[in-house]
């Protein structure tokens, strides 16, 4: 940590903050509530969904970049991630690209 400048100690900081919280928040302790692969007990989409909106106003406060609406299933979740990480982080195009290729391959 002392190799960096202040100001990015002080980012760094602030990220591990925030990174600390979301790890004991509601949506961290859902999914470890949750015995998966055991057929039982898995959080339902609406348990989810509300877990994460709850994580989501917490975590607003201290992190302005989670309250984004960036079009993601859970709202706020890659803009949360690329403000801690100080990167945007993009939708990615794997599978898009790859039907598009199977579909070329096939059609010809």
């Amino acid at each position: 940590m002392t190799r960096h400048i202040m100001a990015e100690q002080d980012r760094l900081a602030a990220a591990c903050r925030i990174a600390g919280n979301f790890a004991d928040s509601a949506m961290i302790q859902l999914r470890h509530s949750a015995p998966v692969g055991h057929g039982f007990g898995v959080p339902s989409p609406r348990e989810v969904i509300d877990s994460w909106l709850h994580t989501r106003e917490h975590l607003g406060k201290r992190l302005p970049a989670v309250l984004s609406d960036d079009g993601f299933v859970l709202p706020g979740l890659p803009s949360m991630f690329g403000a801690l990480a100080g990167a945007t982080i993009k939708p990615d195009t794997l599978i898009a690209d790859t039907a598009s290729a199977i579909r070329a391959a096939v059609i010809g």
